[in-house]
C-alpha cells in the first residue's frame, strides 16, 4: 500500500513539474527544406518577362533546394533569439523565359556552403542572413518567428546551350515570419539540433508552408516544406543577356 501512495505522489509532482522544464535544449544545426514548384516567383516584369514562377531544383540530387544554418542554441524551455542564414539555395524556374529569339532556364542560387561547382562560377554575395527568435519552448516544440535579408545570384541559361550562361546579382528581398511551429520529434537526424520547422507563414506573398516529413538521410535530409516567396526586380544585366541572345541568333 505505501508503495502505492509513493508511485502516486511521483506521479503527481511529475505532473505538476513545468512543462518548459521537460523541453529539451535545441543545438546549433542545419534546417532543410523544399520549395512547392510556382510557388515562389521572380519578378521580372520590368522587362517584359512578367512574373516567372520558381521550384525546387534539389542539392545534389536531393529534393533539399533550401538550407538555413542555426549558429546558436537555447537550454532546456529556453526561449530568445538565433542567429541564422541561409547557406544554400537552388531555385529553377518552372518553365523556360523567352528572350529575344532564345528560350532560358532561370536559377536562383546562394551557395555559401561551396555545394556547386558550375561555370562561370556564382558572384560573391552578402551573407543571407538573419535572427530566428524562439518565442515558445514547451515540452515537444513550440513557435518561433524569423526574418532574413537574402541575396541571391540569378543565373540564366540557354536551353540546348548551357555554355551560354550569365548571372545577376539579385536586390536583397525581406523575409518575415511570425507565430511558425516547431517541433523536436521531426528532427530525427542529428545535424538539425533538435530542431524542426513546422508550418510557416510567411508575411506578404507568401502562403503558409507544411511540417517536416522524415526519415531524413545524412547529410542532406529530406527536407520539410519551405515558401520561400522570392520576389526580386533584375537589374540592367537582364537587357544585356537579351541583346547577346539576340546577337548569337
Amino acid at each position: 500500500m505505501k508503495t502505492h501512495h509513493v508511485l502516486l505522489s511521483a506521479v503527481g509532482m511529475l505532473l505538476l513539474v513545468p512543462g518548459s522544464l521537460l523541453a529539451a535544449p535545441i543545438f546549433p544545426g542545419y534546417d532543410y527544406l523544399t520549395t512547392p514548384a510556382g510557388t515562389a516567383t521572380l519578378d521580372l516584369t520590368p522587362f517584359s518577362l512578367g512574373i516567372v514562377p520558381l521550384g525546387s531544383h534539389g542539392i545534389q540530387g536531393t529534393t533539399t533546394d533550401t538550407i538555413v544554418r542555426r549558429y546558436d542554441g537555447l537550454p532546456d524551455g529556453g526561449t530568445g533569439p538565433i542567429d541564422v542564414e541561409i547557406v544554400a539555395l537552388s531555385l529553377r524556374s518552372v518553365s523556360p523565359v523567352s528572350i529575344g529569339p532564345s528560350f532560358f532556364d532561370v536559377f536562383v542560387v546562394i551557395d555559401a556552403s561551396g555545394l556547386w561547382s558550375v561555370d562561370p562560377p556564382p558572384q560573391p554575395l552578402p551573407p543571407s542572413s538573419g535572427v530566428l527568435t524562439v518565442t515558445s519552448h514547451v515540452g515537444d516544440g513550440g513557435t518561433f518567428d524569423s526574418f532574413f535579408d537574402v541575396f541571391a545570384d540569378i543565373v540564366f541559361t540557354e536551353v540546348g546551350n548551357p555554355s551560354n550562361t550569365f548571372h545577376q546579382q539579385a536586390p536583397p528581398v525581406h523575409i518575415t515570419s511570425t507565430g511558425s511551429t516547431w517541433t523536436h520529434s521531426l528532427a530525427i537526424d542529428p545535424s538539425m539540433g533538435g530542431f524542426a520547422p513546422g508550418p510557416i507563414s510567411h508575411t506578404g506573398p507568401h502562403p503558409q508552408t507544411v511540417p517536416a516529413e522524415g526519415p531524413f538521410p545524412h547529410p542532406i535530409p529530406e527536407p520539410s516544406t519551405l515558401l520561400l516567396g522570392f520576389c526580386a526586380t533584375v537589374g540592367l544585366g537582364l537587357m544585356a543577356i537579351g541583346r547577346r541572345a539576340g546577337r548569337r541568333a
